[in-house]
């Protein structure tokens, strides 16, 4: 018996105490307190992180991770293919980001799909990234089958972290941030420059950046759906790729801890009210201007215009239409059609 205690000594001191916690498994549907067990076996406190605003100014101070003596890491690229356009941050500086008290924080960006490929499935698994706990604690996450996306506070300086269960491997991990599924009328992207500023208002960004230990050496990231049509500055997609795949091992499982800014961009719509004939009333959501326009593209009437920082109006016209002609509303920055068309 005297053996035996020694022997489990002795494995103690070489290899560590096992994990009371390692039986958690991550599953689609855990309980904000499941989750919170989880995130606790890896050393994750939620305690409500300190608010960061030093992604405003241009020379604010830079997380240590990040090397400034290139545009972006050897290991990210961009595609910048299929641009979509709105007109700019959803409000000039100080506060363009996304926090979780403003918009770049874990718990406000959402929801948005978040696609794992893993050998836990035969297809890629899509889930929502969603708010997680209280306010306080200005979090988020998505979680599928033995694995989970985790942020906590503001985008700029906390970070992003990938958790599996033991013996998952993940092949790639896609964040679609752009494409927002309801919620407020913003959307998240991905700010990758750090300095100097390329957008206006989009304040300093930062691009994926790898936090020690353990990523698979040939891990990259591409980031793409370019917003504003700006090249290589902000970003509606990231996709990270493990070619060799990447797993956790027993007990515990897997992490990897990332940094990577998010901003705020307004969600462009037109919402037609009503309309009896004579009088038309309709909402434009996100900042812009909009016109009434045939077919072709030519004006009949507006611009109706959405200031900066007012997120929506609704205007109330006058508009007798032409037999046989048909009319859209009309994005008139970028020629966006923003209805169905409707013919009289």
């Amino acid at each position: 018996m005297k053996k035996i205690i020694m022997l489990f000594a002795a494995a103690i001191f070489l290899y560590g105490a096992p994990n009371v916690y390692a039986e958690t498994k991550i599953h689609p549907g855990m309980s904000v307190d499941e989750i919170k067990a989880v995130l606790e076996e890896h050393g994750i406190s939620l305690a409500p992180p300190p608010d960061s605003t030093t992604d405003i100014a241009e020379d604010a101070a830079t997380p240590s991770t990040v090397d400034q003596s290139q545009a972006l890491p050897p290991y990210v690229k961009v595609d910048n293919s299929n641009p979509v356009h709105t007109t700019g941050p959803c409000s000039p500086p100080p506060s363009p980001s996304f926090s979780v008290t403003g918009w770049d924080m874990g718990f406000i960006m959402g929801p948005f799909p978040v696609t794992a490929v893993t050998n836990q499935l035969s297809s890629p698994e899509t889930v929502n990234w969603v708010a997680v706990g209280p306010p306080a604690w200005k979090a988020g996450v998505a979680v599928g089958d033995g694995w989970l996306l985790f942020e906590q506070g503001d985008t700029w300086n906390n970070n992003w972290w990938i958790i599996t269960d033991a013996n998952v491997v993940v092949s790639s991990i896609k964040i679609d941030a752009w494409n927002k599924i309801g919620g407020s009328n913003k959307h998240a992207v991905f700010d990758i420059i750090h300095g100097p500023i390329v957008t206006p208002g989009s304040a300093n960004g930062l691009p994926f950046t790898k936090v020690p230990p353990g990523w698979p050496t040939n891990t990259n990231v591409v980031y793409s759906t370019p917003v504003l049509g700006t090249p290589n500055d902000l970003y509606g997609v990231m996709t990270i790729n493990f070619p060799s795949g990447f797993s956790g091992a027993a007990p515990l499982g897997g992490f990897l801890m990332f940094k990577a800014d998010t901003d705020c961009m307004p969600v462009q719509e037109v919402l037609l009210n009503s309309y009896d004939g004579t009088t038309l009333n309709f909402t434009v959501v996100g900042e812009g201007a909009v016109a009434i326009t045939k077919e072709d593209g030519s004006v009949v009437q507006g611009p109706f215009v959405v200031e900066r920082g007012e997120g929506q109006n609704t205007f109330t016209t006058q508009f007798t239409p032409k037999a046989n002609s048909c009319y859209v509303m009309t994005d008139i920055d970028t020629g966006t059609v923003m209805t169905d068309k409707y013919c009289f």
